[in-house]
């Protein structure tokens, strides 16, 4: 039920709002088969600039923001420190491919925080399914 609250909102989200870039959007982080977070990704019109806030669905953790840039088809992302209550320092790399609306990332590193660990290490690819 709090997954379906999830899509409700970010669905809700996705109607008020204008994509700016190719790759915006609303994504499921898939690893192994397992939908394991979901990430909405803008891009500023224009520019490379590019950011991410990953939601995790389990409500007992919270979401994180990321700002980087694409450079082609590949962007990088780091954390925003202090953005939100995760406290971990996280960089990420995507692929994507403008003939493929799915997208992979792959952790280049991520650091423990006080409050909260990484859930998966350095090197592990992140398939990304684009819901709208």
């Amino acid at each position: 039920m709090k997954k379906l609250y999830l899509f409700v909102l970010l669905s809700l989200f996705s109607i008020t709002s204008q994509a700016a870039g190719q790759f915006d959007g609303i994504y499921m982080i898939s690893i192994n088969g397992s939908v394991t977070n979901y990430v909405t990704l803008h891009e500023n019109a224009n520019t490379s600039q590019m950011i991410a806030a990953i939601i995790d669905p389990d409500p007992d953790t919270t979401w994180m923001a990321l700002s980087g840039t694409r450079i082609g088809n590949t962007a990088t992302f780091a954390t925003i420190a202090g953005a939100s209550a995760m406290d971990i320092s996280l960089n990420i790399r995507a692929d994507f491919n403008s003939n493929n609306p799915n997208p992979t990332a792959t952790i280049i590193s991520c650091v423990d925080g006080v409050n909260y660990s990484c859930r998966f290490p350095a090197g592990t690819t992140l398939n990304m399914i684009k819901i709208f």
